[in-house]
């Protein structure tokens, strides 16, 4: 049980820093593919919208590492809700990521930039079924 919460607190660093990391080039994708796919002050709103969702992406490491402290606690169901949580808010920020990465023609680099999310995810992931 110890071990699933270090390894769910020890993702969720890394979930917390592959988002500011990954979070600001993400931040710029964003703007530059709501600029390529819209016009005007269609592109600024939906690049709004994109950036606001990428910040709350980056936030998801928080809830994944108070998940990780829960399960050392002893806490049984509420940490997996968290991690739930957490995760999928990580893996939306991957996808999105991916996305705005394919529309402006910089996959390569961010793949790069989100290598520490990927790590995370499967740390936490492994944190999960040891819980």
């Amino acid at each position: 049980m110890k071990a699933a919460g270090y390894l769910v607190i020890v993702g969720g660093v890394l979930l917390l820093l592959g988002g500011i990391t990954g979070g600001t080039f993400m931040w710029e994708l964003a703007g530059k593919a709501a600029d390529a796919l819209f016009d005007g002050e269609t592109a600024s709103q939906v690049g709004m919208v994109l950036q606001w969702i990428i910040f709350l992406a980056t936030l998801g490491g928080l809830v994944v590492i108070i998940a990780g402290w829960l399960i050392l606690k002893g806490v049984p169901v509420i940490p997996k809700i968290l991690i739930y949580i957490g995760m999928g808010v990580g893996l939306l920020s991957l996808i999105i990521g991916a996305v705005v990465a394919q529309a402006t023609g910089h996959y390569d680099t961010w793949l790069q930039a989100q290598l520490l999310n990927i790590i995370a995810l499967v740390l936490v992931t492994v944190g999960k079924w040891l819980a």
